[in-house]
C-alpha cells in the first residue's frame, strides 16, 4: 500500500490534486480546491516495478483524486502510465468541476486522459470539462484503455473539441460504464479522430462490446454527431512538433463552448 503521513498521500503520481484524505478539521473543506496546474513538463513516471503495485502500470501524470474547482491547461505529459486521470478513490465522493484544456499529451504507457472512478465501489467524476487537448499514441503498453478512457461512476462531463490521433492498434475509446443503449453519461462531440489504419478499422470499446469503424460506432452510441475522422495534419510527430500544418482540418473546426472557469472565494481557514 502507498505510504501516507499527515497531510501527504504518497502515490505513484507527478502531481496529486487530492481530496477527502481526513486532514481538514472541517469535513466541508476536506479536499484540495480553486487551484490551477499549468505550464508542466510531465514525463519519465511509472508504477511498473514498484514493489506496492508489482507490474501495474498505474501512475498518472496528473491526477486529480477528489479535488473540486481546478484547472489543468498547458502542460505537456508524455511516457507516463496515464497522462491525466480525474478521478476519485473514495465511495460517494466526487472529483468535480474540472476544467482540461489545451494540454498536449503522447506516448503515454495507458489512457493519455481517464475520468471516472477506477472500480464500481469507488467515487465518481462529475461536471469536469476535458476540451482543446491533443492526444496522440497513447496506451502504448497496449492495456485496452485507449486514448481516451472512461470508467465509472460519471455524470454531466464534457470531452469535446480534442485531437485524438491512435497508435497503431487504433483503439480510441475505452468506455467501461454506459447507460440505455450505449449511450454515454459523458457528452461527446467535435473532436477530430485519426489513427493511420483508417475509420473502418478504428475501435472503440463499450460496455457491451467493442465496436469497429468510426460509422459502426456514431451508429451505436449516439455521440460525435459533429465529430469527424480525419488526419489533423501535425507539423512533424517524429519530432514532437504537434504544431497543425495549414491545411489541417482541426483549424477553426471545435465549437465555442462558451467555457468561463469561476473560481469561489472561500473564507480563510
Amino acid at each position: 500500500m502507498p505510504l501516507r503521513s499527515p497531510g501527504v498521500k504518497w502515490v505513484a503520481s507527478k502531481i496529486d490534486v487530492i481530496g477527502f484524505e481526513h486532514t481538514a478539521p472541517d469535513p466541508a473543506v476536506d479536499q484540495a480546491r480553486d487551484g490551477l496546474v499549468s505550464g508542466n513538463s510531465v514525463y519519465n513516471i511509472t508504477s511498473r516495478g514498484n514493489p506496492a503495485y508489482g507490474d501495474e502500470q498505474s501512475s498518472d501524470g496528473i491526477y486529480v483524486d477528489g479535488g473540486t474547482r481546478i484547472l489543468i491547461e498547458q502542460n505537456v505529459v508524455h511516457d507516463v502510465d496515464f497522462g491525466i486521470e480525474l478521478a476519485s478513490e473514495h465511495q460517494n465522493r466526487a472529483t468535480s468541476y474540472i476544467t482540461t484544456r489545451n494540454n498536449l499529451i503522447y506516448h503515454c504507457h495507458t489512457a493519455g486522459i481517464s475520468i471516472g472512478g477506477y472500480a464500481p465501489e469507488r467515487g465518481r467524476t462529475e461536471h469536469s470539462t476535458v476540451v482543446n487537448n491533443t492526444l496522440y499514441e497513447n496506451d502504448t503498453a497496449v492495456t485496452g484503455s485507449g486514448e481516451f478512457q472512461m470508467q465509472w461512476n460519471m455524470a454531466d462531463d464534457v470531452f469535446a473539441n480534442n485531437i485524438v490521433y491512435a497508435g497503431p492498434h487504433c483503439l480510441i475509446v475505452r468506455n467501461r460504464s454506459q447507460g440505455e443503449k450505449n449511450r454515454s453519461t459523458t457528452t461527446i462531440d467535435h473532436n477530430i479522430y485519426y489513427c493511420v489504419s483508417g475509420p473502418q478499422a478504428s475501435k472503440w470499446a463499450l460496455a457491451s462490446a467493442t465496436v469497429t469503424g468510426f460509422d459502426k460506432y456514431l451508429e451505436s452510441t449516439g455521440n460525435d454527431l459533429h465529430s469527424s475522422f480525419s488526419d489533423p495534419h501535425f507539423v512533424n510527430p517524429s519530432t514532437n512538433d504537434f504544431h497543425l500544418e495549414p491545411d489541417s482540418p482541426a483549424i477553426n473546426a471545435g465549437t465555442n463552448a462558451g467555457l468561463t472557469v469561476h473560481f469561489e472565494s472561500q473564507p480563510e481557514r
